[in-house]
């Protein structure tokens, strides 16, 4: 979903503006993407505040849940680099006799 990453942003800036500029969009935007994945889920994650957007306990949750899973991307993605080295060439040793 396309609004999950606006939605984790958001939900760590605590704030349409914050969320925006990080994300480098207009924050009506950010407000659009979390509209739409709350229609998407059924769920209502952020309580609509004049100046900031606190997570409601499903907020809460599905943002507890989006960390785990970038923790693991992040996990994976390091894995994969290292298991892609590969080291190729020749070792010269020299040693007296």
């Amino acid at each position: 979903m396309a609004g999950s990453l606006f939605f984790t942003v958001l939900a760590r800036t605590k704030s349409l503006s914050a969320a925006a500029r990080e994300l480098e969009v207009e924050h009506v935007t950010v407000g659009r993407r979390d509209d739409a994945l709350e229609k998407a889920l059924g769920l209502r994650l952020v309580d609509r505040l004049s100046r900031s957007r606190p997570l409601t306990e499903e907020g809460r949750a599905l943002a507890a849940l989006a960390e785990s899973m970038s923790t693991l991307a992040t996990d994976i993605e390091r894995l994969s680099r290292m298991a892609s080295i590969d080291v190729a060439g020749t070792v010269k040793v020299s040693a007296p006799p």
